[in-house]
């Protein structure tokens, strides 16, 4: 009995080595692919904000951070739109603390 034991859990834990190899795999293969699809999603976020022709700039590089509780707790992202290196809008990230299961960001 103890030797099948033994036997069952050698297996279970080559099993779940493997297969979480498998997992880390491709995490690292689709990795890129995430956060590429991840930026065009938030860009078209952005556009749905700011019209695209109020600015000229990349808004997903001029992200600051920025901590203050008029935002919600913890650290909030701000992106500032630029025109010939002038703001010309604000996207900002806030917290609603009130959710049913936590914060909605």
């Amino acid at each position: 009995m103890l030797k099948t034991m033994q036997k069952h859990g050698v297996t279970l834990a080559l099993f779940a080595a493997v297969l979480t190899g498998m997992t880390a795999l491709v995490n690292g293969l689709t990795k890129s692919t995430i956060d590429e699809q991840a930026a065009r999603q938030q860009k078209a976020l952005f556009d749905q904000v700011i019209p695209a022709d109020i600015y000229d700039n990349d808004l997903q590089k001029s992200c600051y951070l920025v901590q203050t509780p008029a935002l919600g707790k913890g650290t909030h992202r701000i992106f500032i739109a630029r025109k010939d290196d002038t703001p010309t809008g604000v996207v900002m990230e806030t917290t609603a603390p009130d959710g049913y299961s936590g914060a909605i960001r």
